[in-house]
């Protein structure tokens, strides 16, 4: 490399790195408060910061590639000095070493964010009523505000798509307990955006909502359900998606309406399970599973295939364990409340 060409940039290290170390800081600054969050705080802070996400972990990248470009041609100069200089073949192997740690953390650091807003908007684009994202100054124009979100994602994709390819769309599962008329196509498009990388769907379900007291909601307000279209078909039902990690739960149209969960169960946190048949005409099939935590109880409709229950049941038996520390536990205190029933 001439040394004129090298003379005309070399100066350029510090304000180069000023520039990397601010936008890492700021897409830091977004990760964080994307983590401590929960999930509605953080959807309207990704929603709020939308624009300013996207300029930072675009700025990043575009810092972080200007430092290794000048890294790259210093490591260059060296290397041609190298051959009368120790001092500057040594310094070769630092500069590659070090350039190459720090691309690699700028990109982990750009791909999180950029998942965690890129996740959020394609939700939102599927929730009926939620098509909007609340942006500052434009929260009375919901037509210019759907126009800045659907730029945002188209601009975001890409970016997205380069850094961490999307998870393709979910096929039907084998197994589905839900009645023969009701349309869950829509609930996987919404769900393909909660999954991990290679997470797959095993079982889908919609059982009844039990309230507090344990009766069926769905009897209240059968006749809404049965005349009203596939929202109202919705209206009474929970939904539950088993994966190989783990057991997701959600009332149905909160999920549908607004993208939201109600239980995240890893697998390892599976204690027991037990399936009942019906007792009587009017009995449905039932479903409790216990977990570290929960009670968990699911009745399903009448329609619903007791084929389908039974494996169900059969997938979440598949993770029952009780890890040696808690059954220690378990059995430390059994002295103690035999002493106490002798009492």
């Amino acid at each position: 490399m001439p040394a004129s060409l090298w003379d005309s940039i070399a100066g350029s290290e510090a304000a180069l790195r000023k520039q990397r170390d601010l936008y890492r800081l700021n897409v830091d600054s977004h990760i964080r408060q994307i983590h401590r969050l929960d999930r509605r705080a953080r959807r309207e802070y990704l929603e709020t910061n939308a624009e300013a996400i996207l300029f930072d972990a675009h700025a990043l990248l575009s810092s972080v590639k200007a430092w290794t470009g000048h890294q790259a041609l210093h490591a260059g100069r060296a290397r041609a000095a190298g051959a009368e200089d120790a001092a500057e073949a040594l310094l070769v192997e630092a500069i590659a070493r070090d350039t190459g740690e720090e691309l690699k953390s700028a990109l982990a650091e750009t791909t999180r964010v950029v998942d965690a807003l890129t996740r959020e908007l394609r939700i939102v684009a599927e929730l009926p009523g939620r098509d909007t994202l609340a942006l500052p100054g434009m929260r009375k124009d919901s037509n210019a505000t759907r126009q800045t979100s659907a730029r945002l994602l188209e601009a975001l994709e890409p970016l997205a798509d380069a850094l961490h390819p999307p998870i393709p769309p979910l096929d039907v599962p084998e197994i589905v307990c839900a009645s023969r008329a009701l349309d869950h196509g829509k609930s996987l498009r919404i769900l393909r955006w909660f999954l991990e990388d290679g997470e797959t769907v095993r079982v889908l379900g919609f059982p009844d909502q039990l309230d507090g007291a344990g009766s069926i909601s769905s009897i209240v307000s059968g006749a809404k359900g049965m005349l009203g279209g596939a929202k109202d078909k919705m209206a009474d039902r929970d939904l539950v998606a088993v994966t190989d990690r783990r057991v997701i739960t959600a009332k149905a149209t909160a999920f549908l309406e607004q993208g939201e969960l109600r239980q995240d169960i890893p697998l390892d946190q599976v204690r027991y399970v037990r399936s009942t048949a019906p007792a009587g005409k009017d009995g449905r099939f039932t479903i409790d599973l216990i977990t570290r935590d929960d009670n968990i109880r699911w009745l399903f409709p009448r329609d619903v295939e007791s084929s389908d229950v039974d494996a169900l049941a059969a997938v979440l038996a598949e993770s029952m364990t009780i890890p040696e520390g808690e059954r220690a536990e378990l059995l430390r205190r059994r002295p103690a409340l035999v002493e106490a029933d002798t009492n």
